[in-house]
């Protein structure tokens, strides 16, 4: 993995901020993380800046086209209500 982190660092640089799984969680990027839920976040997250996105556009071409994009660290994005039943 850490070829797969490091080269993910170099490409986005300051368009992003790429953590590991573990770096990600001691921020508190997700809150509190039940054991359950470990093996559903990936071993590289990424959160990116501005106007960039990770996305594939071979597996996903309908999104690839959308204005915009969820999921960064703007306070808008991480402050976004949630209901629940």
């Amino acid at each position: 993995m850490p070829d797969v982190l490091d080269r993910w660092r170099e490409t986005l640089g300051e368009r992003a901020e790429v953590l590991t799984r573990a770096e990600a969680i001691g921020r508190g990027w997700f809150g509190a993380v039940d054991p359950g839920v470990l093996p559903r976040i990936g071993d590289v997250v990424v959160a990116c800046r501005g106007r960039t996105a990770v996305l594939s556009t071979e597996d996903f071409p309908y999104e690839g086209m959308l204005i915009g994009m969820h999921g960064s660290l703007t306070p808008d994005e991480m402050l976004i209500p949630m209901l629940l039943d």
